[in-house]
């Protein structure tokens, strides 16, 4: 935390052991006076000391409301820090990773214009991979910082029936490149609602995954039916070094260099958007998802 947000912390800090001592010093003088004057007060007035007894309970009501309250004000500010802190965190990462292929591209860049003045036609084509794939890593970034922020805004999918059977194959085809997926589908699979786009995203962020975050070179993709829903495994095979438990949480990355910590959180929201659920499992490393199948005759 900076110098402002320590102020504001020990601030809010203060506020609350003040009321909290402040609350107990006023049933402290509450009790006193119940116990001091409720024996002259019920010989004056035979209602007095329900009166007092009144007070006492409706002043520690309110007390106690007010020291809710003033624990709730504190603990949102400090859940609003721990975000703040992962969003610094995250355009932290999010800047070094746009920083190195641009330097990359760059320096690929003034190499095949040398190797192109000096007619070394050969070596350009290692280059040019090289130059793709930092392209393809920065589209990949950039990418999932905008579907995050649709996803943030709630916005609306495009919910069909869908046959996973066709559509998987055709977009791990797309985004795999040197990835080799292996497809174990059950006979019959029933068609899905879903959103094909809100699908391709989920495919893509894992693939990327297994590229960024493992040293695997092989993925499979099961389907099975269920009762009233398909169910879809992803596996490579790799291992986790960080908190499984924080799997799917948003800007959360085992290694800050390596990643945002945003596409296993995209997976998660979009599948529950689309009415499934997610799992996480950490080694090896397994996303199981389940989308409710649509209806034989059509959408409802």
């Amino acid at each position: 935390m900076n110098n402002k947000d320590k102020i504001l912390f020990y601030l809010a800090l203060v506020w609350l052991f003040f009321i909290l001592a402040l609350g107990c010093w006023w049933l402290y003088l509450m009790q006193m006076l119940v116990n001091i004057q409720g024996a002259q007060m019920a010989t004056a007035f035979p209602g007095a000391p329900n009166f007092l007894n009144l007070i006492l309970w409706e002043g520690s009501a309110f007390i106690i409301l007010l020291l809710l309250l003033s624990g709730t004000i504190f603990f949102l500010f400090l859940k609003d820090q721990k975000r703040l802190n992962s969003l610094k965190l995250f355009f932290a990462s999010v800047t070094h990773e746009l920083k190195t292929p641009l330097a990359s591209m760059r320096l690929q860049a003034e190499v095949i214009k040398d190797l192109y003045e000096d007619k070394e036609y050969d070596a350009l084509g290692n280059y040019l991979n090289r130059l793709l794939d930092d392209s393809q890593n920065m589209e990949d970034q950039l990418d999932r910082v905008i579907q995050l922020a649709r996803v943030e805004r709630n916005g609306q999918l495009n919910i069909t029936a869908l046959s996973l059977t066709e559509l998987l194959p055709r977009i791990t085809e797309k985004w795999r490149q040197n990835l080799i997926i292996h497809f174990d589908f059950q006979d019959n699979i029933e068609m899905v609602k879903a959103d094909s786009f809100a699908l391709e995203i989920i495919l893509r962020n894992l693939i990327t995954n297994t590229r960024h975050h493992s040293n695997q070179t092989k993925a499979m993709i099961s389907l099975r039916n269920e009762e009233t829903e398909v169910s879809i495994t992803y596996c490579d095979n790799g291992t986790f070094s960080g908190d499984p438990k924080r799997l799917g949480q948003i800007f959360y990355s085992p290694n800050q260099h390596k990643g945002s910590g945003i596409g296993l959180y995209l997976c998660k929201q979009l599948i529950n958007q689309m009415k499934g659920h997610i799992q996480f499992q950490a080694n090896p490393f397994t996303v199981t998802m389940a989308l409710p199948k649509a209806p034989r005759r059509g959408l409802e």
